[in-house]
């Protein structure tokens, strides 16, 4: 049995082995194009790491984990990790600032932000990845299949 808590560090070390695989295997890139994913991908694994160790050795309770009251268990954390997952179709639809912004929005206001602080964040969001991404480092995301 996976413990709920150990849903997010499993799903972060995961998704970049993965991500690190396809970019060594598939795409063929050299190790000189993975030398930031493979440190950023240890970094990661490394930070979850010690996290499902440490709830490896905690004893398992019946229940609730402590401090989150009686939300409705296992399928409301899982729900959770569902809404973040959709970030994935909103950044290919809309592309990585816009698809990034939109997610952004949609989830604050689901978790219960007003509006006025949720696009503004939303808004901020996608000035400072166009900002930093696009025009400061000169990278080319990815515009959306409607882009």
């Amino acid at each position: 049995m996976i413990r709920t808590d150990s849903i997010l560090p499993l799903l972060a070390a995961g998704m970049t082995l993965l991500f690190l695989l396809a970019g060594w295997l598939f795409y063929d890139y050299g190790w000189v194009v993975m030398r930031f994913p493979l440190l950023a991908g240890a970094l990661t694994i490394g930070a979850a790491l010690p996290q499902l160790l440490r709830q490896r050795r905690e004893p398992v309770e019946p229940g609730p984990p402590p401090g989150r009251g009686h939300d409705g268990g296992v399928a409301a954390e899982f729900s959770q990790y569902l809404a973040i997952a959709a970030i994935l179709p909103a950044v290919w639809i809309l592309g990585f600032v816009f698809g990034s912004a939109l997610f952004l929005l949609g989830f604050l206001r689901w978790r219960g932000t007003g509006w006025g602080p949720a696009a503004a964040m939303a808004a901020g969001t996608a000035l400072f990845l166009h900002g930093v991404f696009v025009q400061l480092l000169r990278l080319q995301l990815h515009t959306g299949v409607l882009g």
